[in-house]
């Protein structure tokens, strides 16, 4: 029998896949050196990434499924104030590398995204944060070997500040596996429907990231942008 996360492994693969070889980030596995300017977009990519999902998972209105999943004890896994404020200080230190247009241009807006549900899409928000952070220690180790022979020299915050998120996700996996059953029966609806919804709702998440990373190669932000 699947778990949901097990679902979600499975089903979001191909979008996963889709956003490695998505610009900027396809630029993480092309070459053995990471390009100052494409870091620069990933950077940007992240930043709007995090505020858009911070801001959604704010904006929730108070209902008896977010009780029910108990969505208070999880935002502390994200991070938030932390994360957006390691990427300012990463774009900052960029910030003679990335050209710099105007903050307001049009963005890919999340407010568009089909989601399936409310609850459903708060959860697949948090597994794509969460899970962003799983490979972020390998990351920072090799732009630190980088940094030993190439210049400019790459600010690590970001990834070193997401690597510390990591722990949390053995923590969230549980928390979600645990409320479940209370939260699909506050729904009136069947986990194995719900976690479709989750599913489903992940891959939008994926479709936002990978808008934006095409955006961030196309429309670069002032660094200012972030935090």
């Amino acid at each position: 029998m699947h778990t949901l996360f097990t679902e979600l492994k499975i089903k979001t693969a191909e979008r996963h896949r889709e956003l490695e070889n998505t610009a900027p980030f396809s630029s993480f596995h092309r070459s053995n050196s990471i390009d100052v300017i494409q870091y620069c977009a990933v950077l940007q990519t992240m930043c709007q990434f995090h505020q858009d999902v911070t801001a959604y998972l704010t904006s929730q209105p108070n209902s008896a499924g977010l009780r029910a999943l108990n969505i208070d004890s999880m935002l502390p896994f994200l991070g938030a104030s932390q994360v957006l404020a390691s990427l300012k200080t990463d774009r900052q230190a960029l910030a003679q590398y990335a050209p710099q247009r105007e903050k307001n241009r049009g963005n890919a807006a999340i407010t568009d995204a089909p989601f399936t549900h409310s609850i459903s899409s708060v959860i697949a928000a948090m597994y794509v944060w969460l899970g962003s952070s799983m490979g972020a220690n390998m990351l920072v180790r090799r732009i630190q070997k980088q940094n030993e022979r190439i210049s400019p020299a790459l600010p690590v915050h970001y990834y070193g500040e997401m690597a510390s998120k990591a722990k949390h996700w053995v923590a969230f996996k549980a928390h979600i596996d645990n409320r479940l059953a209370p939260l699909c029966q506050t729904l009136g609806v069947t986990e194995a429907q719900f976690s479709s919804w989750v599913v489903d709702d992940a891959n939008q998440w994926f479709a936002h990231l990978i808008a934006l990373g095409n955006q961030a190669s196309l429309q670069p932000l002032p660094h200012e942008y972030c935090g």
